[in-house]
């Protein structure tokens, strides 16, 4: 019959019922992941990192010879920021995956700022300015080689 899609179901001369076509509906599913991928990109606010780079500065991680627990700002001392995208890896089967690392340039962007605001941070709290305590960092984005000598098994990994 003229001008029936072929979708259309016939029974008996009689039409029953009519179904979508399969093309459209992928390209709708297709229409859906990408608005979910677009929706996944990472963006990080300013608040956050402020919330960062307050709880980096200021939970108790070293202890004195007394035996309590404090801060870098209430000791006074510096701070050592070592930039490392491997840390976001995942391992799949034998190999590790990095699919879920920030952006070359977003990542220089996030570490630049994120650098800047420890530095404000620690020059504003008294006991850091007058011990002359200051922030070091490696560059994003190079291959760099540390030498590290600590004082104890204290490595601390913090996840926000």
């Amino acid at each position: 019959m003229p001008g029936l899609s072929q979708t259309t179901t016939f029974h008996k001369g009689k039409c029953i019922g009519f179904r979508k076509k399969k093309k459209k509906k992928k390209k709708k599913k297709e229409n859906k992941k990408k608005k979910k991928k677009k929706k996944k990109k990472k963006v990080i606010s300013l608040l956050f990192l402020l919330f960062t780079v307050n709880t980096l500065l200021n939970v108790k991680l070293s202890e004195t010879e007394s035996g309590k627990y404090t801060s870098v700002v209430d000791l006074p001392g510096s701070i050592l920021i070592v930039p490392q995208a491997t840390l976001g890896g995942k391992a799949k089967g034998k190999r590790m995956q990095y699919h879920n690392n920030i952006g070359k340039e977003d990542g220089q962007k996030l570490y630049d700022s994120f650098v800047t605001h420890c530095e404000k941070e620690l020059s504003s709290a008294s006991k850091c300015a007058e011990a002359g305590a200051e922030v070091k960092h490696g560059t994003y984005g190079n291959r760099q080689v540390l030498k590290l000598d600590t004082n104890g098994p204290y490595t601390h990994l913090m996840e926000f």
